[in-house]
Parts: structure tokens; C-alpha cells; sequence
């Protein structure tokens, strides 16, 4: 009998894919500016008074209105059905804009938002956790934190009315065991979204604090919700697109 693909994280928990590893969406800093006493909140990391020093930020409203929120205030738990009231979007971009004119740059992709960081070109740089754990381990003046970190999921799915359904699934449910999802964190710090992948040793200590999912990190996280982002994602765009327009 073929073996089914184990239950994932219940807040990753998809209907139409599985989710088979996580990254996070992090604060970062350059620990040469600040030494012992970075910001590591959303709120300090707008705080250009207590924390001054150049700001880059994704161009992208994916992510960004999610940490908005979690800056002006809300619990991890509630960023979704703030956003998802009339006012919650209109919330999200006002704090952007508040902070606009102390970004420094807005970056379009996470190979520029590594560079960033491990150049000093920015002081706070709001990027994924692979790309600040690279730098930091690289030996760059980096430094990052998960605490309210927005944690998107790579997913497997079989198309509708593919001919090797059976096969296909077959094959997720080989490469979503334990021991396998464990496995890829030898190569990149994408954490399992497989609970089971953290029990038993099959990750070392000194791993788990560099992924997004480990029990450590997870707890005062956002999951990105897919399905928000696909009956919403256009017009936040639009609105965040307007907003840096403006």
C-alpha cells in the first residue's frame, strides 16, 4: 500500500497543494550600526527616531502589508481578517507611506536584497531568511530575527487531469516523509512545513534556528494566506502601487 503524504503545519494547510517547505520574511540588520540593540520588532524597525539608518523594503505589496500591520500594532493572528475588512488594506498602505521617506531603497529581487545587507548599503532590510542567513554565514555584518516573520510555503500539486496521477502522488507523499524534508536543510535554511521533519533528531540544534517553521521560531509568525492573496492580491497591488506612485 503506498503511503499517503503526512499532515503538514495546520496553518499552512492548503486545499489545493502541499506544502512542502517554508521561508520567512524577516527583519535583518546590519550589526555594525547597531551593536547590541538592534530593533527587532516591526514596530522598532519603524521607528526611524529610536532606530535611524537607511531602510530597504521589497516593491511588492506581498508580504509588505502583512509586516504593516504587524508594525501598527497587530497580533500575528489577526493580520487576515484585518485585511480583509474595508479598512484593513487602507490601514496597511497608510503605514507604508508613513514610512516611505525614510526607505531607502526598494528592492526587486532577493539576490539584491542580500547585496544590500552584506555591502552596508542598508542598515535594516526587510528580506528572506536563506538570503540574511547566507550573508551572516558568509561572515557579513548581518544579523536577522524571526519574531513576526511572514512565512510563505513552496507547494507540491498534480494538475487536473494529469495522466500520472497516481504516480505523481505516489511521489509526494515519498518526498514530504520526515527524514527527506529534514534532509534539504543541509543545502538552504527552508525549513520543513512537516512537523514530524523537526522530531527525533533529524535536524541538528544549531539548524533549527535559522528556519522559519522550527517550534522556536514559528509561534509569533504570520502563515502568508494564499487564498487571501487570490481574491485580493490585485487590488492590493493596485493600492500599494498607487501609494509609491504618489
Amino acid at each position: 500500500m503506498a503511503r499517503t503524504a503526512p499532515k503538514p503545519c495546520s496553518r499552512a494547510k492548503s486545499d489545493y497543494c502541499y506544502p512542502f517547505d517554508s521561508y520567512g520574511t524577516v527583519l535583518s540588520w546590519n550589526t555594525k550600526t547597531y551593536g547590541e540593540n538592534p530593533p527587532k520588532t516591526w514596530a522598532e524597525f519603524w521607528d526611524v527616531a529610536k532606530f535611524p539608518g537607511r531602510r530597504a523594503l521589497r516593491a511588492n505589496a506581498q508580504d509588505s502589508i502583512e509586516i504593516a500591520l504587524l508594525s501598527d500594532g497587530v497580533a500575528p493572528a489577526d493580520v487576515y481578517p484585518v485585511l480583509s475588512t474595508p479598512e484593513g488594506l487602507d490601514r496597511a498602505i497608510k503605514r507604508l507611506e508613513a514610512l516611505k521617506p525614510n526607505v531607502a531603497v526598494w528592492w526587486t529581487s532577493g539576490a539584491q536584497s542580500a547585496q544590500l545587507l552584506k555591502d552596508g548599503e542598508a542598515d535594516l532590510v526587510v528580506t528572506w531568511n536563506g538570503r540574511a542567513q547566507t550573508v551572516k554565514a558568509d561572515g557579513g555584518a548581518a544579523d536577522y530575527t524571526f519574531k513576526g516573520s511572514v512565512i510563505g510555503t513552496d507547494c507540491l500539486a498534480v494538475p487536473k487531469g494529469a495522466p500520472n496521477k497516481e504516480a505523481a502522488m505516489k511521489l509526494i507523499a515519498a518526498m514530504t516523509q520526515p527524514a527527506r524534508v529534514a534532509k534539504l536543510t543541509d543545502f538552504i535554511a527552508y525549513g520543513p512545513v512537516n512537523p514530524a521533519g523537526y522530531e527525533g533528531g533529524l535536524i541538528p540544534e544549531d539548524r533549527l534556528k535559522t528556519l522559519a517553521t522550527a517550534p522556536e521560531n514559528a509561534g509569533t509568525s504570520v502563515f502568508s494566506n494564499s487564498e487571501w492573496w487570490v481574491r485580493n492580491g490585485e487590488a492590493a497591488q493596485k493600492a500599494f502601487d498607487e501609494m509609491m506612485a504618489r
